[in-house]
């Protein structure tokens, strides 16, 4: 996760500091928004599957038996 949001800062980055070689403004919203959402929507389904396994009590245990 860190990694990612690290990467999505060099994207900011990017695309401040070249601003003016961009052909087509919409592009630079899309290239900083799409990123910025999936890891919006990554630490959600994180702090979802965080917030179901305290609540059920951990994860279950299975014995995998080979037959």
């Amino acid at each position: 996760m860190t990694s990612y949001t690290l990467a999505v800062a060099a994207i900011y980055v990017a695309a401040a500091k070249y601003r003016k070689t961009w052909s087509e403004p919409f592009m630079e919203i899309v290239l900083t928004s799409v990123p910025t959402a999936l890891c919006l929507v990554t630490a959600v389904m994180v702090w979802m599957i965080e917030k179901r396994k305290t609540r059920d009590g951990g994860y279950k245990e299975v014995e995998m038996v080979r037959k």
